[in-house]
């Protein structure tokens, strides 16, 4: 099947929780956009990053990002060699996932921060019963990269996002629970840009620690749930304590909100 061409996007596009236009939101609004007027029937085959990149103004990174949220959650799917498809079957299951994403959307930080701590924990003790090989490998390999965005200079702050993502969404997919998964990217995806500022404000050596210590408590056979859990806590408190130092930082930059 030829590639379909886009439609131009809509003027009204999704703004993120920090207030500026976030360039993810940008595409997956776009790619929601086209099914959902049928202009990118079920089975067809997407125009390519750099098309995509192209109509909508934006870098091929974001495109690339919303791409695998969009898999994540059932809308896409992406064959070796030939490109990304719209699924032949969308299923009542991914409308649904969608209208949750929109409810993402609409709440606060801290709310959401309080959902994913929930999810994180359940996916790491489902995580630690159920991963494979191959799932340690691509968990450790995102540290790894993770360790070497860190260690450039200047930081890569590209890299550094996606190794701190692909890490969680490892972890994800260890559950082999494919409607879990899909829910926990759509929440990660959301907190993306807090991941970002938390990476910019000097938390990534940090961030990376307590990385490596979920790694070591999921692939240990002597760690209990307990301890597990604590591992869980211990990286949310700390992006919790990072995400109230940003917002503060934004909110009040001479001791004042901004105007």
């Amino acid at each position: 099947m030829d590639t379909l061409r886009d439609k131009p996007l809509d003027d009204d596009r999704p703004r993120d929780r920090v207030g500026k236009t976030s360039r993810v939101d940008i595409v997956i609004e776009h790619v929601k956009q086209q099914i959902s007027e049928g202009t990118w029937q079920p089975g067809a085959r997407l125009p390519n990053e750099n098309e995509v990149a192209k109509t909508l103004g934006v870098s091929r990174t974001p495109v690339r990002e919303a791409m695998k949220v969009l898999s994540s959650a059932g809308l896409l799917e992406t064959r070796q060699g030939q490109g990304t498809f719209v699924r032949s079957r969308i299923s009542t299951s991914t409308l649904q996932l969608a209208l949750f994403h929109l409810h993402l959307e609409a709440t606060t930080p801290q709310k959401l921060m309080e959902v994913r701590e929930l999810f994180e924990a359940a996916c790491v003790e489902l995580a630690s019963e159920r991963r494979t090989d191959d799932d340690i490998v691509a968990m450790g390999d995102a540290v790894r990269r993770l360790r070497a965005a860190a260690d450039t200079a200047p930081l890569d702050r590209t890299a550094a996002l996606e190794a701190d993502l692909d890490f969680h969404r490892a972890v994800y997919a260890a559950t082999h629970n494919e409607l879990i998964e899909a829910i926990a990217n759509l929440m990660l995806q959301m907190i993306a840009p807090y991941v970002a500022k938390s990476h910019e404000a000097g938390q990534l050596r940090q961030s990376i620690a307590l990385h490596e210590m979920m790694l070591e408590e999921m692939i240990s056979p002597t760690r209990g749930a307990n301890t597990r859990i604590r591992s869980v806590r211990a990286n949310m408190d700390h992006f919790r304590q990072t995400l109230e130092l940003t917002t503060d930082k934004r909110q009040h930059p001479t001791g004042e909100d901004e105007t």
